[in-house]
């Protein structure tokens, strides 16, 4: 399972993408950025559960 999801700081919002095994209920990956590119984002995550 994966989700992208917003954090709002300080100065700006935080975007956060990660991904779920649904089996034993634990993040696998996940990656942080100040701009939400939905092109680069999720691949990010994807390639560090890889």
């Amino acid at each position: 399972m994966a989700d992208i999801t917003y954090v709002r700081t300080l100065s700006r919002f935080a975007y956060t993408a990660f991904v779920t095994d649904v089996y034993s209920r634990k993040i696998v990956g996940v990656a942080t950025r100040s701009t939400m590119r939905t092109d680069a984002l999720p691949m990010e995550v994807l390639e560090q559960k890889l």
